[in-house]
């Protein structure tokens, strides 16, 4: 009797260890789950010639974040399965940080990283974001371009560093500033054909000094003297129109060869438009390209025509320009 009162105690008092460790480990779990940081990681964008490590690039990275801390990784493959649930899907390159940032807050994550690699056979280079969707800002950024050799695992492994704040010496690193670029002949004829277009045009129309003729500087000052140049009046495109005087500072684009043309050297690739605007008694009428002609270099061309219609003054310009 002795015996098996001894037995039921000690059984009793193992399985109370037992409750209280499967307790435990309950709390533990579902602390765990609550800390738990929701990332997502968009594909890398693949900016070189090198197509086929884009995708690689992308799981490496999954696997080195995942290794940061408690997190759970949502790959752009589960995000799609988890938005076509609600009927929704990923916008077209989605890169812009606002699109990144409603991605995110769409899925309930907590961050977002998104990024570019440039990969050749000898070099391998990673510009990456880090953004956090509560705040809706970017708190991480790391850009590297991997000297000749250095293997895309271990250039990854410290921009993830670098992201997170761990990577005491990243000023050592050579900041990527995008894929290489080799127009040169493309900017040494576009700016030729344009100077010798204007030439012809000025030639074809007296204004390189023939005495009375309707474009010729001396006729212009004594018949039109005291108006102001039509050349004051150069056409208000959208997105100038749309930053008014701000714009000279935030130029980037095709419209930058007749506001700001050092804003040139930091398109991202070939760019043209074409606009006509009537303003205070002015038929405006202009076109302009741009393009990288290296990676840091960029040249436009531009064509202003501005005139009124009672054939009292009328400017044209051919404008041919290089930034670096």
């Amino acid at each position: 009797m002795k015996i098996r009162e001894a037995c039921v105690k000690a059984l009793t008092k193992v399985g109370a260890a037992l409750v209280c460790a499967a307790m435990v480990s309950a709390q533990t779990a579902y602390a765990e789950e609550t800390t738990r940081l929701r990332i997502g990681i968009l594909d890398l964008e693949n900016l070189g010639r090198d197509t086929t490590k884009a995708a690689k690039a992308t799981e490496i990275l999954a696997q080195l974040i995942a290794e940061q801390g408690i997190v759970e990784i949502y790959t752009q493959d589960k995000m799609e399965k988890a938005l076509a649930g609600i009927g929704r899907t990923i916008p077209g390159h989605c890169r812009d940080p606002r699109c990144v940032l409603d991605l995110g807050g769409m899925l309930n994550l907590d961050r977002m990283v998104y990024g570019e690699v440039d990969a050749s056979d000898k070099r391998f280079a990673v510009h990456l974001h880090l953004m956090d969707i509560v705040v809706r800002i970017q708190i991480g950024e790391a850009s590297i371009d991997g000297e000749s050799g250095a293997p895309m695992d271990s250039v990854l492994a410290t921009a993830v560093a670098i992201l997170h704040g761990r990577e005491k010496d990243k000023g050592k690193y050579k900041p990527y500033l995008g894929p290489t670029i080799h127009n040169e002949r493309q900017m040494l004829y576009a700016s030729g054909g344009l100077i010798a277009a204007g030439l012809a045009w000025g030639l074809v129309n007296y204004s390189l000094g023939k005495e009375g003729a309707p474009l010729s500087f001396e006729s212009r000052e004594e018949k039109v003297s005291g108006l102001p140049s039509s050349a004051d009046q150069v056409p208000m495109f959208a997105r100038p129109a749309a930053l008014a005087n701000s714009y000279v500072a935030a130029s980037d684009d095709a419209y930058g060869v007749l506001y700001n043309p050092a804003g040139m050297a930091w398109v991202n690739g070939p760019e043209a438009i074409i606009g006509y605007q009537y303003r205070f008694g002015f038929d405006n009428i202009a076109a302009s390209y741009v393009n990288k002609a290296t990676r840091e270099i960029g040249f436009g061309q531009a064509f202003l025509y501005s005139g009124d219609r009672e054939g009292l003054l009328s400017e044209t310009y051919f404008v041919s320009a290089v930034a670096y």
